[in-house]
């Protein structure tokens, strides 16, 4: 059964004192909500702060090294605990995104990215590149059905390798006569 994309989803992401996921790459898309939670390791910590560059709203303008800081929201507002304790994040923009956390006895106690991919109707404030190797492509006059699977699938831009005679290596880059 197929999800509506109007539909809003809220991803979770569970963090860990010291954890940086520089590895990882967590893959949104605009109009849902990412939810960040603290580990167990990060619950007996003072002051943990929060930080992305995602903007705010979809007005706002990205700037990669400006990093606002997020507020703890609760499921239940009436608890006296803080083991429920997310900060919300929702994907108003395209792009790649980081985010970092410090308390109270580290400036550097985790940090992750996370990219947000474009709706196909999405405006273009974001590239979002699919790469073809041309030699894959078959004929040219069958390029057209294969392109638009990019296309339809919300691609806003194609990289297509070189379309010349290839040289003996035969990799899509090699090309026989450079000149």
């Amino acid at each position: 059964m197929a999800i509506p994309t109007d539909t809003v989803q809220i991803r979770r992401l569970t963090l860990h004192d010291g954890q940086c996921t520089l590895s990882t790459l967590y893959r949104l898309q605009k109009k849902w909500k990412l939810h960040l939670l603290l580990g167990p390791s990060l619950l007996s910590r003072d002051k943990v702060r929060l930080y992305t560059n995602h903007p705010a709203s979809a007005d706002e303008p990205f700037a990669r090294d400006s990093f606002r800081q997020l507020d703890f929201l609760h499921d239940e507002p009436a608890r006296t605990d803080y083991s429920d304790q997310f900060a919300e994040i929702e994907m108003v923009r395209a792009g790649s995104f980081q985010f970092y956390l410090t308390h109270s006895d580290s400036e550097s106690a985790g940090s992750g990215y996370f990219i947000v991919d474009p709706f196909p109707s999405a405006r273009m404030d974001s590239i979002c590149m699919q790469t073809h190797l041309t030699k894959c492509l078959g004929p040219l006059d069958q390029w057209e059905s294969r392109l638009l699977v990019a296309k339809e699938t919300g691609y806003t831009a194609v990289h297509l390798t070189p379309i010349q005679q290839r040289g003996g290596s035969d990799s899509a880059y090699s090309l026989s006569d450079q000149l």
